[in-house]
């Protein structure tokens, strides 16, 4: 027995029904106005024994009733019968319902305070704020919230209202990140990969399990098994806790040792996993994306990851190892999949965003694969293509290669595929596919259907690093998708740290706040030095501004603790 690391899961807010309609004669459907996790509290006054029923869904059908088919088995129901003595109040105990709406049938009139929602999941303290002056990327930073908050009980789930509620791992590693800016994660991690070290296999088929509590299913699936390196490491990166590192290290050198095994000549040859997972316009499974593409490009991300712990946790020899092996997968990935002139097999995006994003190319052929990459954003009309396993790597390789703008046209798109047709199309979460719902055709005839599923919104982790400015304790805001500003804060382990910057047509003003006992790397689009302010001083005369650089229309220098505001002149 071991003491627990993570807070429990407890009840966290109350929110009314927005509205109440009576569909027909003693049937009331509630809508809560956000699609959530836990569930109400009933008030009613009855006659002994009369039975009420409550019914969730997530989403209404075409004639305004529950549309239930996505929870497959799953009943989502409850029947309360009346004790009958004046005013009866009820809450469920020891389950929980993911739903936005609620029907109440088995009364001729409800009270008018009969329904309240009871938000419950892992109490995870709010530590990330982030806010714009575009709504609908606000809306997708509140529905990708509200997905973590309501798959984060006790453990990371894929989606809380279905039969399912399973924890699988690659949506919770592509997650990672977005989750760590959010939500205190680190003890809740740190909890759950206890799990995810106990679903591991050896031998030949083995690997980590595909959900963590393993109950069946596959293992060793690149993507998703991979999880035991990339959550330890980011969240060592959240929060400086080196203790993830040394409980999963072994396992990380049991997992990256077994890929070793399959992969003789550097190219990683197992049974096929999920891939590119629910990439737009294919079926389950079917993704354009090689599957022995995806495995050698996430062995080699977790070779990589396994030399940086082993850094970290002052192994340097099991570092270079690691490092040798990572340089012998890189050479084997470029002769297998990449052409001469930067042109990877299958030439789509998500192959070009796990070679470049996980710097599998090499040098010389790296600026004509970034052509390629927009190229095919191009040929996608501007829109991703991507599925799970593509989709977190989108707007962060933009914006490594310098097509930041490109990113935020893709992340704009308000049509199908792309972030904002959720947004647009009433979403208060986010969907587990691209076109889980259509005006076309309504609701995606495939059986596995979530309305409340986060990976896609792994996006917001960007929204912190490029669009406000974080990057690993630097500051960095890069404007564009014609925002006028955006604001995002933090509570580091330091302390606060903020950015909110604001653009007017003469002058970017930048509020920077950097924690206590902690320096930032602050980067701002100047063509010198000169242009640029400091509480109203030149940047030279401020004491705690040091090692001042310009390059490629940026000014970049390190900043001590404090409060700042930047103004820097656009101005023709």
């Amino acid at each position: 027995m071991e003491a627990r690391h993570s807070p429990p899961v407890r009840r966290i807010e109350e929110r009314l029904p927005e509205s109440v309609s009576e569909i027909e004669p003693g049937t009331f459907i509630y809508d809560m106005g956000q699609n959530m996790v836990g569930w109400v509290r009933l008030q009613i006054e009855a006659t002994p024994g009369q039975e009420i029923t409550l019914r969730f869904a997530e989403m209404l059908d075409a004639d305004g009733k529950l549309f239930t088919e996505n929870l497959r088995t799953a009943e989502a129901s409850v029947r309360y019968v009346a004790k009958g003595e004046g005013r009866e109040t009820w809450e469920p105990t020891f389950t929980f319902f993911g739903f936005r709406y609620v029907e109440l049938t088995g009364v001729e009139q409800p009270l008018d305070d009969a329904i309240t929602g009871v938000v419950v999941h892992s109490d995870l303290e709010r530590i990330g704020h982030f806010q714009c002056s575009d709504p609908m990327l606000n809306q997708l930073f509140s529905n990708t919230l509200w997905g973590q908050k309501g798959n984060f009980l006790e453990l990371p789930t894929d989606c809380p209202q279905r039969d399912e509620r399973l924890g699988w791992t690659g949506d919770a590693q592509v997650f990672a990140h977005t989750a760590h800016y959010n939500l205190r994660s680190g003890a809740f991690y740190r909890q759950w990969m206890a799990a995810v070290r106990d679903s591991f296999k050896p031998g030949e088929n083995g690997g980590i399990g595909s959900v963590a509590p393993y109950i069946g299913l596959s293992h060793g699936a690149a993507g998703w098994a991979d999880v035991i390196a990339i959550v330890p490491w980011m969240t060592w990166l959240h929060t400086g806790d080196r203790r993830i590192l040394a409980e999963n290290f072994a396992t990380v050198r049991d997992w990256v040792d077994l890929q070793t095994g399959q992969a003789p000549d550097g190219i990683r040859i197992s049974k096929k996993g999920w891939g590119d997972w629910l990439a737009p316009g294919h079926a389950p499974k079917s993704a354009p994306t090689p599957y022995e593409l995806i495995a050698t490009a996430y062995y080699g991300y977790s070779t990589q990851l396994a030399a940086q712990m082993a850094e970290v946790l002052e192994e340097p020899a099991v570092a270079r190892d690691y490092w040798e092996l990572w340089g012998k997968i890189k050479t084997a990935f470029n002769q297998k999949y990449i052409s001469a002139d930067g042109r990877i097999t299958s030439d789509e995006q998500t192959a070009y965003l796990l070679a470049l994003g996980f710097d599998l190319v090499a040098d010389a052929q790296r600026p004509a694969m970034e052509q390629h990459l927009q190229r095919a954003v191009a040929e996608k009309d501007n829109h991703l293509s991507t599925g799970f396993l593509g989709t977190p790597l989108v707007t962060p390789v933009l914006s490594a290669i310098g097509r930041t703008e490109l990113a935020y046209t893709v992340l704009q798109q308000q049509t199908y595929p792309g972030w904002l047709f959720s947004v647009k199309n009433g979403a208060t979460t986010i969907w587990e596919r691209w076109d889980s719902w259509t005006p076309e055709i309504g609701f995606n005839p495939g059986g596995m259907n979530s309305f409340n599923h986060y990976a896609y919104g792994s996006v917001v982790g960007w929204f912190y690093d490029t669009i406000a400015g974080w990057k690993e304790f630097a500051i960095a805001p890069q404007p564009g998708g014609g925002l006028t500003f955006a604001k995002a804060s933090i509570e580091t382990p330091h302390g606060l740290a903020a950015c909110h910057w604001r653009q007017s047509t003469r002058q970017l003003s930048v509020d920077v706040i950097v924690p206590p006992n902690t320096h930032a790397r602050v980067t701002l689009p100047a063509a010198a030095a000169t242009q640029i302010s400091a509480d109203g001083k030149p940047l030279g005369e401020i004491s705690e501004i040091s090692d001042v650089r310009q390059s490629d229309f940026e000014v970049t220098f390190r900043l001590s603790s404090g409060a700042y505001t930047f103004s820097v002149s656009t101005a023709p």
